[in-house]
């Protein structure tokens, strides 16, 4: 949808494989793309954007630092969407859910629209391993399973999409800006698969990195050392804040339940509502 609105608005847009950045000295310059008819280009560029998601292309290419697990690596999701799944009555009914067996064990519930629900299961991948099961069985058991109010919920288990597993999802790249380019969300950096931050994270670094080209151009920073440097330390302020709070909710539910409805409410609505970049306390 994004990329339809850049191409109606001028954008033009090239089908094609990043194949590698092109580099002059510790710059990128460019990059060789091969294109749908197998040809092979090289395209120069003042600045390149690495949106290439959890491909990690410039990371993959070594221009930028290697990938660093985070603090869920060893763990497992595997997920799918259901139908006909029972929710709460009224407006509460496309709240998300989540279901805790015990730490590193839990179960997500989030309704997609008025029939189909996303649910996944994330276990610690020894555990998984240790089933010896498909990816389907293996949903299906643990959401019949891990919480007695989950299985309420899910008296008929009809799957409407694959059954997936994604692993080791939690990882950060440093130096993730430099001479000739920089790097926007799941490029550099992802936390968590289940909180509604990464689409948050890919729209707002996506407005600042447009705002950061536009003062580089501007203010022709070409010969700083990193003419981003203001722009990496923005995203990492932003996400750095999310991993804290994320990190208290897995870590210690019960506290963050006293915390979150009872100590700061409002501070945690202001975090969940994505405002974790500002340099200074909210009012």
């Amino acid at each position: 949808m994004l990329l339809t609105a850049a191409a109606a608005r001028g954008v033009s847009v090239m089908q094609a494989e990043a194949v590698a950045p092109l580099l002059n000295g510790d710059a990128v310059r460019g990059v060789r793309v091969r294109t749908n008819g197998g040809t092979v280009e090289d395209i120069a560029s003042e600045v390149l954007v690495d949106a290439s998601g959890q491909a990690t292309f410039l990371s993959n290419a070594g221009v930028i630092g290697e990938k660093v697990r985070g603090n869920y690596d060893r763990q497992v999701a595997v997920f799918s969407q259901v139908a006909g799944a029972i929710r709460d009555p009224g407006a509460a009914a496309g709240n998300t859910l989540i279901f805790y067996r015990q730490k590193n064990h839990w179960a997500w519930f989030i309704p997609l629209d008025d029939q189909v629900t996303s649910v996944g299961v994330v276990v610690p991948a020894d555990y998984y391993r240790s089933k010896n099961e498909s990816k389907h069985k293996f949903l299906l058991r643990e959401l019949h399973q891990l919480n007695p109010e989950l299985t309420r919920r899910l008296p008929q288990i009809e799957f409407v999409e694959e059954v997936r597993g994604i692993s080791n999802y939690s990882y950060r790249i440093s130096n993730f800006t430099g001479k000739g380019f920089l790097c926007v969300r799941d490029s550099h950096r992802f936390i968590d698969p289940v909180f509604s931050f990464g689409v948050f994270f890919a729209m707002k670094e996506a407005e600042y990195a447009a705002s950061a080209i536009a003062s580089f151009f501007a203010e022709s920073k070409g010969e700083q050392p990193n003419p981003f440097a203001d722009y990496q330390r923005l995203c990492d302020r932003g996400q750095d804040n999310v991993q804290e709070l994320i990190d208290a909710f897995w870590q210690h539910p019960y506290a963050f339940k006293l915390l979150a409805h009872h100590r700061y409410p409002e501070d945690i609505i202001h975090m969940f509502a994505g405002r974790v970049y500002e340099e200074t306390p909210l009012p």
